[in-house]
């Protein structure tokens, strides 16, 4: 080994390092939101910090699904038919980190995990299974 080949490991050591640290630095103690985006709409933003477990309906094009929501981490589910051809969006499993993403293609869904903005305007779940705009600071 030589000595450049030496100095190229330590330096890419080091970024490794630091894009690790940058990325647990970034995003430690801060609130999470999940935000559902169908056809390019956001119908559904919820909290993650002390929800309580909870299947929230959604209407898809290819059927009825739930939205399940436990101990800070959410998943897709199926309703009594499948809504996906392959289902590549079940098999995602349960995300609870930021930058985490489940994606239904054929429905034109997107389900991601996202540090809480700091709008004041962010739509809730209600307790009538439908999405709704609440006012107000968190």
């Amino acid at each position: 080994m030589t000595r450049a080949d030496r100095r190229l490991l330590i330096l890419l050591f080091l970024v490794v390092i630091l894009l690790l640290g940058w990325r647990v630095g970034s995003f430690s103690g801060g609130l999470l939101e999940v935000e559902v985006v169908q056809e390019g709409r956001e119908i559904l933003r919820l909290t993650l910090a002390g929800q309580e477990t909870e299947r929230i309906p959604l209407t898809l094009r290819g059927g009825p699904a739930f939205l399940e929501v436990k101990e800070g981490a959410v998943r897709l589910c199926r309703g009594d038919k499948p809504f996906c051809p392959r289902e590549v969006c079940l098999a995602t499993g349960w995300i609870k980190s930021p930058g985490e993403t489940i994606v239904c293609v054929p429905n034109r869904l997107a389900i991601q995990i996202i540090p809480c903005s700091s709008s004041t305007e962010y739509f809730s779940h209600t307790e009538y299974g439908e999405a709704a705009i609440v006012a107000g600071s968190r």
